[in-house]
């Protein structure tokens, strides 16, 4: 509510001034009153000062935006104090007796910008189908690979999706021979045990795998050859074999050193076959010999990651001294056992998929051959026996060696 101030001598009464919008108009009696009529908002809109015989005089104008220059007609003065806004909104007009006081049109977009009218954009994104945004949408073979490292299997199903398999094998080496012995005449030593064949890493396409079920084995080494009288043979490594349908993949463990009583042979490497795929694979590499009076022979080295040969076991002549057993052949990922006097030496694993390295033979005077290598390594010949019992027992050879991935 705004204060009015009299300097003649009627009063002059400013009311209801309520809207920053509607401005309503001023209806002013000549020496009685003023009345505002119809603002509706609070927000003033500036001080006023009439002078002319009267003085208006609002008090607790709340509002700086002020809306334009205020006309004032006959002797009457009419100031719009505190304008604070660069905003114009009109103009006012105040006339003697029944003043009307009129905002003139608030132009504008000063007031209040631009208007802006938008449409309602529909936009249609199509089925996508394009390989630049995805790619190639080919779909990829789904088939979870499935790998049996050296574990045998028997008459298993040809896996579902699968696009066939990867397929090692090293048979396993072959046994020493035992040596012989006698109190009266030369005795040889016991032959070693012949490396077994590797089939390499080699893949084969499910389309040639004509049987529903395949099988993978590996071969045991071959069993020690007891010394005795004449010397006792050993076992052959056992064989490494796939099957499927007609195809048909072994690798052949190698032979059994033999046992005699003037020459032991070591035995031959195993043989690799390939049947119903084309492949490479590698024979192992025999074992050393052995005869009386001398030394055991070196087994057979292999650089084709075969198995090696075992080493003959010493000979011995009658009533002379004892000779050493043949050192054990080279795989191509280890060394053979030492040449000794006394027992054979065994190597260690040339590691999984890899031929071994052949076992020493053992000394004359009853020394046992040693072990042959991991996988399919042979082992070393047994020891000749200057006496009638005695003598060295042939080595076990070292063991075959199987894996299957199914891709």
């Amino acid at each position: 509510m705004a204060t009015v101030g009299w300097w003649a001598e009627a009063f002059v009464y400013t009311t209801g001034i309520s809207s920053a919008q509607a401005f309503g108009s001023f209806n002013s009696t000549f020496h009685k009153e003023v009345v505002t009529q119809g603002i509706p908002s609070a927000e003033a809109f500036g001080a006023l000062t009439v002078g002319w015989e009267q003085f208006i005089e609002p008090v607790g104008i709340p509002s700086q935006e002020i809306f334009g220059n205020v006309g004032g007609s006959s002797d009457a003065f009419v100031e719009v104090m505190s304008i604070g806004s660069a905003e114009a909104v009109g103009s006012h007009t105040v006339s003697q007796g029944a003043a009307m006081v009129a905002p003139q049109g608030i132009s504008s977009e000063e007031a209040f910008g631009t208007a802006l009218f938008h449409q309602t954009i529909v936009v249609a994104v199509p089925s996508i189908n394009s390989e630049e945004a995805f790619g190639d949408t080919t779909a990829e073979n789904a088939f979870t690979p499935i790998t049996y490292d050296n574990i045998a299997k028997t008459n298993e199903s040809v896996p579902e999706g699968t696009s066939g398999c990867y397929v090692t094998l090293i048979g396993a080496g072959g046994g020493g021979g035992g040596g012989s012995c006698s109190a009266s005449a030369a005795r040889a030593g016991g032959g070693g045990g012949g490396g077994g064949a590797i089939i390499p890493r080699v893949f084969i396409d499910v389309s040639l795998l004509d049987g529903n079920t395949w099988s993978i084995s590996k071969g045991t080494g071959g069993t020690s050859g007891a010394g005795g009288t004449t010397g006792n043979t050993g076992g052959a490594g056992g064989n490494s074999v796939f099957s499927s349908g007609s195809v048909t993949l072994t690798a052949g463990g190698g032979k059994a050193g033999a046992g005699n009583t003037s020459s032991a042979a070591g035995g031959a490497g195993g043989t690799a076959t390939i049947v119903g795929i084309t492949a490479t694979g590698y024979n192992g590499s025999a074992g050393g010999n052995s005869a009386g009076s001398v030394a055991g022979s070196t087994g057979g080295s292999n650089s084709n990651n075969a198995g090696a040969g075992g080493g003959g076991g010493g000979g011995i002549p009658s009533g002379g001294s004892a000779r050493n057993g043949g050192a054990g052949g080279n795989s191509l990922y280890d060394t053979g056992s030492p040449s000794t006097a006394g027992a054979g030496g065994s190597p260690g694993s040339a590691g999984a998929g890899n031929g071994g390295a052949g076992a020493a033979g053992g000394g004359s005077n009853a020394y046992n051959g040693g072990t042959g290598g991991t996988y399919g390594g042979g082992a070393g010949g047994g020891g000749a026996k200057s006496s009638s019992t005695g003598a060295g027992s042939g080595g076990v050879g070292g063991p075959g060696y199987c894996k299957i991935e199914w891709v």
